[in-house]
């Protein structure tokens, strides 16, 4: 390979990259602004739903509630989110079902050393969210009164200096710092993931796919160089946009996240610390251009076979879709970055890199991570060279995809050798 020419294609295609406008809006707009914008719109749309979930009122109906408790009444009249429904109900499913009430506590007696013990039932219709609710509340009236009503009956038994004195208090030993990379750990990957996909999808289509609608490819090909030459300019072009979305996304997510959270911890988020450890830095990036390598030829190589941009994006998308839906089980806090983990492709990065975040540095994982992500990058690039070696693969006159393609050409061609 001529890298001298290599090196030249790449600048070029670097550079009609940079003036090509869809480009630039998924590599470089939608990492570093598009998704922390969509991000708080989505917190601040939730803390606008629980705004009004808070405005609703539930209506409750209360059923045998006995004379020596009638402070629960007391209570939740005072409570302006909740409305007492005095009238008769003939029957409570059917009450609920249509809405004529949210919640009903049937109150029953209890036998037993307290006289005035007694035990309660909520019913309620869990598949409406304003008949939820309306149980919430009213379970923590009914709780709060319990835990009183228990106090003042156990005085008779307990002085109240001894009462005082059992105390349970909760204290988080956990620093701002650990707090904020507990939070980036889960949500980072995710997006990191999807925007280093996305920022290797278009150009990895319109390098190859794009170029045949175009008519260009012949043109291309026509250039004094080789073919291998021009495919790894192209190569490195895909990685390049795919690497510089993913550290871009990084950086976003890593500067906006705490004015994003900020509206939905409240108070609590002030001693929450969201910035990166430095010695993370190096690892993030490292798992940028891993990742990015991978993607990359498993797009270009799938996209290969597309003769226009449409079709190549019909062929891309399924890997778009096996990159990013072993990512969502990673969101599971207590997932340990083990040596079985690092074996998986993609999972693996992911992990490195929320394990970077927190910062965490397994060497054995790390090291794995590594060689995984090589052996894969250097088999797609192994399959692309088989792959071009067709030239009816090459100059797009032949029908198919990959999958027909293997079966077709290297399987048979693998039968005939063994026979």
């Amino acid at each position: 390979m001529n890298w001298r020419s290599a090196s030249y294609l790449y600048r070029a295609e670097m550079t009609a990259a940079l003036r090509e406008r869809n480009i630039l809006f998924n590599t470089i707009f939608m990492p570093a602004l598009l998704y922390p914008i969509l991000l708080w719109v989505m917190f601040n749309g939730l803390i606008f739903i629980q705004g009004q979930t808070e405005t609703l009122i539930s209506k409750v109906h209360l059923v045998g509630l006995p004379e020596a408790h009638q402070t629960i009444a007391s209570q939740l009249e005072e409570d302006t989110r909740i409305q007492l429904i005095d009238s008769p109900l003939p029957d409570i499913e059917r009450a609920l079902s249509a809405e004529d009430v949210d919640a009903v506590a049937t109150f029953r007696h209890l036998g037993d050393t307290l006289d005035d013990n007694f035990a309660v039932s909520i019913a309620f219709d869990s598949s409406r969210e304003k008949s939820a609710l309306a149980k919430s509340r009213l379970s923590a009236v009914l709780e709060s009164y319990r835990d009183q009503w228990f106090r003042d009956s156990a005085s008779d038994f307990v002085s109240e200096v001894e009462w005082l004195d059992f105390v349970v208090s909760a204290e988080n030993v956990a620093t701002g710092s650990q707090m904020g990379a507990m939070v980036l750990g889960l949500m980072l990957p995710i997006y990191f993931v999807l925007m280093v996909a996305v920022g290797c999808m278009y150009p990895a289509i319109d390098s190859t796919a794009g170029e045949r609608e175009r008519g260009t490819w012949e043109t291309t090909l026509t250039m004094a160089t080789d073919r291998l030459s021009i495919v790894t300019a192209k190569y490195l072009y895909v990685t390049t946009l795919g690497f510089v979305a993913g550290a871009l996304n990084l950086a976003a997510m890593t500067l906006t996240m705490g004015s994003v959270l900020r509206p939905l911890l409240g108070s609590d988020s002030n001693a929450i610390d969201f910035g990166l450890p430095l010695a993370a830095i190096p690892l993030l990036l490292l798992g940028s251009i891993l990742l990015a390598a991978s993607v990359a030829a498993a797009m270009m190589l799938f996209a290969a076979f597309a003769r226009t941009f449409k079709e190549g994006q019909a062929m891309v998308a399924p890997i778009y879709v096996a990159i990013f839906l072993p990512v969502l089980f990673l969101t599971r806090e207590g997932l340990e970055f083990t040596a079985g983990l690092a074996a998986i492709p993609v999972v693996n990065v992911a992990m490195m890199v929320r394990e970077a975040i927190r910062g965490s540095f397994p060497v054995l994982p790390i090291i794995l991570t590594m060689a995984v992500q090589g052996i894969m990058i250097a088999g797609f690039l192994r399959l692309a060279a088989v792959v071009l070696s067709f030239e009816d693969v090459v100059t797009g006159s032949y029908e198919g995809n990959l999958f027909r393609f293997f079966k077709a050409r290297i399987l048979s061609r693998s039968r005939r050798r063994t026979a």
